[in-house]
């Protein structure tokens, strides 16, 4: 299996389905984190004395870290915008090679933390929460 760079990773976002999506501005990186509920069904009868579980809901949420650059919509002002607003956005996440996957679904941004340190680059950090169903496609 090839290896692949981590800048060959993107995030883009859209305010809908079929706009224009932009990458996020000054990300440095990005993760894309599923998960699935697992309910205990064990009963009396399960065997052995050992749990029993099977997949419930799923859940996804993205964590994108960056360097902050003042102003621009697709950076911190356009997460703190949409985190104050409640605004959903639609992202795609994945590789940028030419038929490669990619990830794409609705979110929320749940929190937005910009750093400021005396010598060192202010940094950003925030979250989307995933809502509905994510799907995979290829470029």
């Amino acid at each position: 299996m090839t290896k692949i760079s981590g800048n060959l990773i993107y995030l883009r976002w859209s305010a809908t389905l079929t706009g224009t999506y932009a990458n996020v501005v000054g990300k440095v990186t990005s993760s894309i984190n599923f998960t699935a509920d697992m309910l205990d069904v064990t009963s009396q009868d399960s065997s052995g004395g050992w749990k029993e579980k099977i997949p419930g809901e799923k859940d996804t949420r993205l964590s994108i870290q960056g360097v902050y650059e003042e102003g621009l919509t697709n950076g911190v002002t356009g997460a703190f915008s949409k985190l104050k607003n409640g605004t959903l956005v639609y992202y795609k996440h994945g590789e940028s090679t030419t038929g490669e996957n990619y990830f794409t679904g609705k979110a929320y941004v749940s929190n937005l933390n910009v750093d400021g340190p005396k010598n060192d680059p202010a940094s950003y950090t925030f979250d989307l929460e995933g809502t509905g169903v994510v799907s995979e496609a290829s470029n």
